[in-house]
């Protein structure tokens, strides 16, 4: 190898590396931190629930969808920059859940109780515009009491 192709073979090595270190340091080793567990916590009924927060589009489209299991004590809290309506499904999900809606308030305005993996592709709405969305094992709405106006401390 002459030293000309080698000097170009070294550019072309350093630019790979150098685009492969940034990618690493800026976009994945931020979604690995993220997708390690819950960062944050919110207190219903008196329990704490460790949460993983989803507030971007990309978060909340994914959801808990190809997870094999959620711990007992843990959820998902969905986000969303205003009050509204949206949809959500079991699509790739592997478990069933709770669908907690909840107001800008911290109010819950509704809760659909064990919502089955087999119930995609329908699509469930909250009974009124929320701003939170919280997933939880199917069953917990019910063991810590939650139910419509019970407020959730995010």
């Amino acid at each position: 190898m002459t030293s000309k192709m080698r000097r170009v073979f070294l550019i072309i090595f350093a630019i790979f590396a150098i685009a492969a270190a940034s990618y690493w340091f800026e976009i994945r080793l931020p979604m690995l931190e993220k997708a390690r567990g819950p960062s944050e916590t919110v207190q219903v009924s008196g329990e704490s629930i460790r949460v993983i927060v989803a507030d971007t589009p990309e978060e909340r489209m994914k959801g808990l969808s190809g997870r094999k299991e959620l711990p007992p004590d843990e959820g998902m809290l969905f986000i969303f920059e205003s009050e509204q309506m949206p949809g959500f499904w079991m699509k790739d999900m592997l478990f069933p859940l709770d669908i907690i809606w909840i107001s800008d308030d911290g109010r819950v305005a509704g809760v659909d109780s064990n919502v089955s993996t087999s119930t995609y592709p329908a699509v469930f709405y909250p009974p009124a515009p929320i701003r939170y969305v919280l997933e939880v094992n199917a069953g917990a709405a019910q063991a810590l009491g939650i139910e419509l106006g019970t407020h959730v401390d995010l």
